[in-house]
This record gives C-alpha cells, sequence and structure tokens, in this order.
C-alpha cells in the first residue's frame, strides 16, 4: 500500500494524537473517505432536488392554467416516485416548522386558489 505524508504544525499535531490515539493513519484515512463519501451523496441528493424543483415548477404552471380555466381536467404526469418524494419533502419540511407558520403557507396556497396538500 502506498505511504502518503503530509506536515501539520506541533498544535495539530497534538489535537491529533488527543482525538485519535494510536492509529492515527486509520482516523485520517475515515475522516477523508468518508467526506468524499458526503460529497458524493450530497451531489445525488443535489440532482434530486433540481429534477423536484422542475418537477414542482411544471405542476404549477398545469395549475395556473387549470386555474385560469376552472372546468378544464387537469392530468397529472408526475411519476409515482416523484409524488412520492414531494410527499416526503412535504412532511419533513412540516415537521420542522413552527405550527403557525404551516396555517400561513396552507393558507397561502388558498389564496392562491388552489387547494391545499392534505397528508394526515
Amino acid at each position: 500500500m502506498p505511504i502518503i505524508t503530509f506536515k501539520v504544525t506541533e498544535q495539530q499535531k497534538m489535537d491529533l494524537d488527543a482525538v485519535c490515539g494510536a492509529n492515527q493513519s486509520q482516523y485520517i484515512r475515515d475522516a477523508v473517505f468518508r467526506q468524499v463519501e458526503q460529497s458524493e451523496r450530497l451531489d445525488r441528493i443535489e440532482y434530486r432536488l433540481f429534477d423536484l424543483e422542475r418537477t414542482v415548477g411544471r405542476l404549477a404552471d398545469r395549475l395556473d392554467r387549470a386555474h385560469a380555466k376552472p372546468d378544464a381536467p387537469v392530468k397529472a404526469d408526475v411519476s409515482p416516485e416523484v409524488m412520492g418524494m414531494l410527499a416526503e419533502v412535504v412532511l419533513q419540511l412540516r415537521g420542522i416548522i413552527q405550527p403557525g407558520k404551516t396555517t400561513s403557507a396552507i393558507a397561502s396556497v388558498k389564496q392562491g386558489g388552489w387547494p391545499p396538500l392534505s397528508i394526515r
């Protein structure tokens, strides 16, 4: 296995000794590759969020058109995976925000003329 070395200050060396003990190589290897793995995971999440944003935009356009023509049927062309992801995002957001803000968001949706999402 190749060996990689790098310089640290005395203080950094003491901090490293205090945190990881005897197996510094394994500690550094775990820290470096865990960060790479997390970065790759964040890239995948960013791509899914971008796809979700496009889907929500398309849905908003359809709702705007349906709102302009109330008698026109609206057919959702959203895959079950995307609907599941949307529902998950909504539920997670509802779990972290204050109840008053949820009420305000629902009121804004109603004011826009759309039915609020009711997932219980």
